[in-house]
């Protein structure tokens, strides 16, 4: 995979039903956290995994 097929990847404004006036900024958003590649809180993300598990009687 390269930069133009991340970049192209997903729906295009034109696919997706007009969401009201703040509908660009709503999809611009969106693409920009899907895109992150920040460090992840490793932490916060085992916790998670332990409450899943806990809570669908799996520990």
């Amino acid at each position: 995979m390269n930069h133009a097929d991340i970049t192209d990847a997903g729906p295009s404004h034109a696919d997706i039903p007009d969401a009201g006036p703040n509908h660009a900024t709503a999809l611009d958003r969106w693409r920009s956290v899907a895109a992150a590649t920040g460090p992840a809180d490793r932490a916060a993300a085992e916790a998670g995994v332990r409450l899943a598990y806990r809570t669908a009687g799996l520990a």
